[in-house]
């Protein structure tokens, strides 16, 4: 794989789209430079017509916090449980951990 340039009509930087732009994926998949530029150099270049570029999200969200709840608030009378009292249980679990518990 060879280093690819990518220009799309807008891109994403510092809050607003900005046309012109530039981006340089190395061949380890990694950005190595975002900015104004022209497609000339090394590497292959990719065109993006009618198409806006925005940044990678990550998902940093966990359910860690579950596996202490696991069957801890299904413990209920026959017929006495429901939805409701295990998400209770489970917002009560969750709000009880800490750095340490967690």
């Amino acid at each position: 794989m060879s280093r690819l340039l990518i220009q799309a009509d807008l891109t994403w930087l510092d809050g607003g789209f900005v046309p012109g732009v530039t981006v340089a994926v190395g061949v380890s998949g990694k950005v190595e430079t975002v900015g104004p530029g022209s497609h000339s150099g090394s590497g292959a270049f990719r065109r993006m017509e009618g198409m806006a570029l925005l940044p990678g999200f990550v998902d940093a969200h966990s359910h860690a916090f579950q596996r202490g709840l696991r069957g801890a608030v299904e413990r209920f009378s026959a017929g006495a449980g429901s939805f409701w009292s295990w998400r209770d249980g489970m917002y009560a679990l969750a709000a009880s951990l800490d750095r340490e518990t967690l």
